[in-house]
């Protein structure tokens, strides 16, 4: 199988995920690279919905999305004052998506990864966090992020445990 120009995007951004374990967190080289990596979502998701995507696409941009934002996560946690409440509230969010995409998972007998819309917000909120740094306090930009991705999670959870078969690009709960 040929990888699609989407895919390519997808892997491209997983590959700039991993390097942002090099520049220092929040210099110019790090937003740059990860400016890159948000627009690639931003381009793949368009591509893929404009040329029909597949299974494996909507898989490898779920696996990018991930691999980023743990690599955001892992990167930023030890050069910012971070709150316990702040830790606490994204182990809980781990937690809950871990669990909604396991019950997906062995419901639908494939990995149950939502591009609700949701979904998309929640992905724009955590794109746009290293940058919102810049002019609001982390405590409001972390609970800013949090709110609308454990709105975003919620109804994951809803969607994969009321769902009677998986559809990946549900847009929301209201729209099955």
């Amino acid at each position: 199988m040929k990888p699609s120009l989407p895919d390519i995007l997808s892997l491209t951004r997983i590959i700039g995920a991993l390097l942002l374990f090099i520049p220092t967190p929040l210099t110019p080289a790090y937003l740059g690279l990860y400016l890159y990596c948000c627009v690639s979502d931003f381009v793949d998701g368009y591509l893929a919905r404009k040329n029909g995507g597949s299974p494996y696409g909507q898989t490898l941009d779920s696996a990018a999305d991930i691999i980023l934002t743990t690599s955001l996560l892992l990167t930023l946690v030890p050069w910012l004052p971070w709150d316990w409440w702040m830790i606490e509230w994204i182990v809980a969010l781990i937690v809950m998506r871990v669990t909604s995409v396991i019950i997906g998972t062995i419901k639908f007998k494939q990995m149950a990864l939502l591009h609700t819309r949701l979904n998309k917000y929640a992905g724009v909120f955590r794109y746009v966090a290293p940058f919102a740094l810049m002019v609001l306090d982390l405590d409001v930009t972390v609970f800013l992020v949090c709110a609308m991705t454990t709105i975003a999670t919620i109804e994951d959870f809803i969607i994969n445990l009321t769902s009677k078969e998986l559809n990946r690009d549900i847009v929301s709960i209201f729209n099955r």
